[in-house]
């Protein structure tokens, strides 16, 4: 069994949990684990801790520092103000800490990650970008590693609700479902004062990915991928996907048009609701194997990087 312990009781940690079964915070994927105990939380608000305790019968914390010197816990999840995120890390790498797992975005700065990078040698960190353990991104993934519709012509994604926060994940799809090596920003939405700006970059590959930032009063990420013959989406903060097919235009002979498709490889695949889970037990394989999780700092860097790219694009 391993210790765990949260920093932060806030939504992330456990508030978002319903009775659905579904596992949406660090709490509930615990409890999913039988190889994880989770025997403490901490935070610097009295009424979260309060309320945490009426909850769950768990031992709670003003101070991350003495939780962790008396619990001596093997996993420690970070679910700190992003602000707070440096500090949380840098305390657990310095004190050995076997485990992390970190909410996104994993710091303030490419700075601050790549001195924790340089400080960390053996804390296993998983960055909580969970849509990097959604079975359809996976499979989308798949599809696209293996050139099953040949290479994209152009890659169009929205977002919404701030760059830094909801915009993170979608940039790191970008990163992870497209396998992006080298790549030019091309333009960044910088005359008018926005949170969510829009931008393009060139993969070097030869297409091009187009951005479109909203300030809307809902979360959205929609990804959708045209490629020469067919066009694929993940939509709807990824409830639904959808695939259309070129096909011969009825009413226009030798022009052609998109229907959707009678083919849906993302049909086929079950247990698309296990992010948390399958991050945590990436947690914990990576550990036991030494190896390298999935969502990692180095993973992370690469969106911290073009944040900041895109934040100072111009300036």
């Amino acid at each position: 069994m391993y210790k765990a312990v949260l920093i932060g009781l806030g939504n992330i940690s456990w508030k978002f949990d319903s009775e659905a079964g579904v596992s949406l915070s660090h709490l509930s994927s615990f409890f999913n684990n039988n190889q994880v105990d989770l025997v403490a939380g901490c935070d610097p608000q009295k009424s979260e801790r309060e309320l945490f305790k009426s909850k769950h019968n768990i031992k709670t914390y003003l101070n991350y520092k003495t939780m962790i010197y008396e619990e001596k816990p093997d996993i420690v999840s970070i679910c700190s103000p992003t602000k707070y995120h440096y500090e949380h890390l840098e305390f657990c790498i310095k004190n050995d800490i076997k485990m992390v797992w970190l909410e996104k975005p994993a710091v303030e700065s490419c700075s601050q990650l790549n001195n924790l990078i340089r400080l960390n040698k053996t804390t296993k960190v998983v960055v909580n970008y969970q849509r990097r353990y959604t079975s359809t991104y996976q499979k989308f993934k798949e599809v696209l590693d293996n050139l099953e519709y040949g290479k994209p012509k152009i890659v169009e994604v929205r977002y919404s609700r701030d760059l830094l926060t909801n915009g993170s994940h979608m940039i790191d799809m970008i990163f992870y479902i497209l396998s992006i090596s080298k790549y030019e920003l091309l333009w960044v939405e910088n005359d008018i004062k926005t949170n969510s700006p829009s931008f393009v970059i060139r993969d070097k590959r030869g297409f091009l990915i187009i951005v479109s930032g909203s300030e809307l009063p809902f979360h959205n990420i929609d990804f959708t991928i045209t490629f020469n013959n067919k066009r694929v989406s993940i939509l709807h903060n990824d409830i639904d996907s959808k695939i259309e097919d070129m096909v011969e235009h009825e009413m226009y002979p030798d022009f052609y048009r998109l229907i959707d498709s009678k083919s849906n490889f993302f049909d086929s695949i079950i247990n698309k609701n296990c992010a948390f889970d399958s991050a945590l037990k990436d947690l914990i394989n990576s550990y036991e194997l030494t190896i390298e999780p999935k969502s990692s700092l180095s993973t992370a860097y690469k969106t911290h990087e073009l944040i900041d790219k895109i934040l100072n694009f111009n300036l």
